[in-house]
């Protein structure tokens, strides 16, 4: 395979880890990181990202709630016609 062919794959991998930021969560989930950011702000059940107090930017969200949030907000799709 050509090497930029797999460095450009590479980039696009987010490894697995216990916090994402906005930009990880975004290439996990194959969405833009502005997609993210709308889901972050909605009102009904947004998507939990957190940051540390006095800080505008940064956000980061726990795997777990992203996976939780995930059970709740998407459907599945196998066996549906």
């Amino acid at each position: 395979m050509n090497c930029e062919i797999c460095q450009k794959l590479s980039d696009s991998l987010v490894s697995m880890k216990e916090y994402y930021s906005i930009s990880e969560a975004a290439r996990v989930l194959h969405v833009h990181c502005q997609r993210i950011r709308e889901l972050t702000a909605r009102r009904e059940d947004p998507l939990p990202f957190r940051r540390f107090p006095g800080q505008q930017r940064g956000g980061f969200i726990h795997r777990e709630d992203l996976r939780a949030w995930l059970e709740r907000n998407t459907e599945q799709l196998s066996g549906r016609r």
